[in-house]
């Protein structure tokens, strides 16, 4: 077992009648809970203090500009987890914009040979980075190329065992240094307290009879080693901020629309609302499952996948029989588990009224 989930545990679901906490998907699928008890919940439910129905008078800018600079006063040097997509590119360009120096920028990519054609998304990305290092040359621009050993020795071992990770290859990638340098990945890190910043999903709506209601939208057993960017109790008015943005969006621009969540058109929507321009001639859609993924080969794990089968069939087996079979294999609680996906069912999660 790995050590590196004893770090935040902030983000987990509950159960109402048992009054246990889920941080691992694979946890709750092997529990006895019943569907209807289970609640996903974020920091202990200290968001419900807030007042979600006021909108915060200052600037959107001026939110992520603040959070940056609150990081940078907490931390001696700052890590952001880089992906070239709407959420990270904002991140990265409200450090730029605001001034406030970042330290290092990681990208970690899967390029498990040296001989293997880089995926599209991730050639975009690096290609994006080496333009930003022009504007702040000052900063640390890692491409890390996760090692086929690490990688290999994970699934192989079944280190996911007992941890939160998912099982997607999405969650891999985005794990951080000192985590990857556990598992055996050989990386630098300088000797001081890292900050490590995850730019996490983006809010999450529901419209119902009575109004907007904001949900979260951020998978257990995602981001779990890291600071969150946009959601923290830091800072909650960002949070509050970026739910009114995108709430005022859809009412002027697609009131019809009752699930506001990251799929498909209304993902654009999403982020039109609440993220700065950029770089998004190629954007895969996010992972839809464990075994969604075998078959949408165009989402972002899906075409990791089909990467791997193509250049290195062996590792492909072994991620697909010690790690994807063996955990859904291992489900229990069939009640919880969505046989189509491959996946935990969609857990109901704390609701915060955002106004008529």
């Amino acid at each position: 077992m790995v050590e590196f989930d004893q770090l935040t545990k902030n983000h987990y679901i509950l159960s109402k009648k048992s009054n246990t906490k889920y941080f691992t998907k694979l946890g709750l699928l092997n529990s006895s809970e019943n569907y209807n008890d289970l609640l996903l919940v974020t920091q202990d439910g200290q968001w419900d203090t807030f007042s979600w129905e006021t909108e915060p008078t200052e600037s959107f800018s001026e939110l992520l500009y603040e959070r940056c600079r609150q990081l940078r006063d907490k931390y001696g040097w700052l890590i952001l987890y880089y992906s070239g997509g709407s959420d990270s590119e904002t991140v990265l360009q409200s450090f730029i914009n605001s001034g406030v120096h970042l330290d290092e920028v990681v990208l970690n990519v899967f390029k498990i040979n040296d001989s293997d054609p880089p995926l599209k998304d991730v050639e975009l990305a690096i290609n994006k980075l080496k333009k930003y290092s022009l504007q702040i040359p000052k900063t640390k621009m890692t491409i890390n190329n996760l090692s086929r050993d690490v990688f290999l020795n994970f699934n192989k071992k079944q280190l996911w065992i007992d941890s939160s990770f998912n099982g997607t290859l999405g969650n891999f990638r985005r794990m951080t240094l000192p985590v990857l340098q556990e598992l055996g990945q050989k990386v630098v890190l300088p000797n001081t307290r890292i900050g490590h910043i995850f730019a996490e999903t983006k809010p999450h709506l529901r419209k119902e009879d009575d109004g907007y209601y904001a949900v979260w939208g951020t998978n257990i057993g995602v981001g779990q080693w890291s600071e969150w960017f946009f959601t923290t109790l830091d800072l909650p008015n960002l949070h509050l901020k970026q739910c009114h943005m995108v709430k005022n969006y859809f009412k002027l621009n697609n009131p019809k629309e009752k699930v506001i969540i990251e799929l498909g058109k209304v993902r654009d929507q999403i982020i039109s609302a609440c993220r700065n321009t950029f770089d998004n001639s190629y954007q895969p859609p996010k992972t839809t499952g464990l075994l969604q993924d075998y078959i949408n080969t165009y989402s972002e794990d899906g075409l990791v996948i089909k990467h791997l089968k193509t250049y290195d069939p062996e590792l492909y087996d072994i991620y697909t029989n010690a790690t994807v079979k063996e955990m859904l294999s291992g489900v229990r609680n069939h009640s919880l588990y969505d046989r189509s996906r491959g996946e935990l069912r969609k857990i109901k999660t704390e609701r915060f009224y955002l106004g008529a």
